[in-house]
């Protein structure tokens, strides 16, 4: 027997999970030069996506510099509203995104629970990672590496 469905019915859409990684080494962070910030592009998403969540995950300390951070967002100058600046020189496998104090304002709801974020339903929208150091430059980077990932989905 085969079932159709009536004018006005829902169908069931199906939709996938997608990941934006971007890996950050100390080859690429001394390319970045003789500047205390950067703003990469990590990726251009759809229009109509959905943005569930932004992760960082130092693989190696950062190292060389006094202090450095990345931000991860779409909010120009800042960069920072999927993901607050964390601290890159932390310890190897240190994971940020995974609790409320870390997120941005765009993943969290006025209660301080995780929410879903869809940037624009008709133009693309481009994902920035701010990195900043405070004294020394990104090219007196010695050592890091650390990835960058951001989880999506697109709307029908």
């Amino acid at each position: 027997m085969t079932q159709v469905l009536a004018a006005g019915s829902p169908i069931p859409l199906r939709y996938h999970k997608e990941v934006i990684r971007y890996t950050l080494d100390k080859t690429a962070l001394v390319a970045l030069g003789d500047n205390l910030t950067a703003n990469v592009l990590l990726g251009n998403l759809p229009a109509k996506s959905r943005i569930l969540r932004a992760l960082l995950q130092t693989k190696t300390a950062v190292a060389g510099v006094t202090a450095m951070t990345v931000a991860i967002g779409t909010n120009s100058a800042s960069y920072n509203n999927m993901l607050v600046a964390a601290d890159v020189k932390a310890a190897a496998n240190t994971l940020y995104g995974d609790a409320l104090t870390e997120i941005g304002a765009a993943l969290q709801n006025l209660s301080g629970s995780y929410i879903d974020f869809i940037p624009s339903l008709t133009v693309d929208t481009a994902i920035y990672a701010l990195l900043t150091v405070t004294t020394e430059k990104l090219k007196d980077i010695t050592a890091g590496e650390f990835d960058m990932l951001v989880e999506y989905e697109t709307l029908p």
